[in-house]
């Protein structure tokens, strides 16, 4: 059970069950994150194209939704350096 031995899981609290358990999951998608960086490099050197993650590893790799915009990121950017505003 995600990396546990199961006679050592007698002794966990119900929390640090669900924590090993995230743990395994967040590791799972790690690996799947580099197979898929993998796969992509060899398709896109073959192909010319690649996929999206969550397509290549559906369950294992989550959608992640965009925060913002590429407008938003540079004015972001710019207000950094202190250049917002037209300075």
């Amino acid at each position: 059970m995600a990396g546990l031995d199961p006679e050592l899981a007698w002794d966990r609290t119900p929390g640090e069950l669900s924590e090993y358990i995230r743990a395994y999951r967040e590791r799972r998608e790690q690996m799947a994150m580099m197979l898929y960086d993998l796969a992509g490099t060899v398709c896109r050197m073959l192909c010319g194209h690649g996929i999206k993650a969550e397509d290549a590893f559906p369950g294992f790799i989550q959608p992640h939704e965009v925060i913002m915009t590429a407008e938003e990121i540079y004015e972001s950017c710019l207000a950094w350096c202190g250049l917002a505003g037209g300075g």
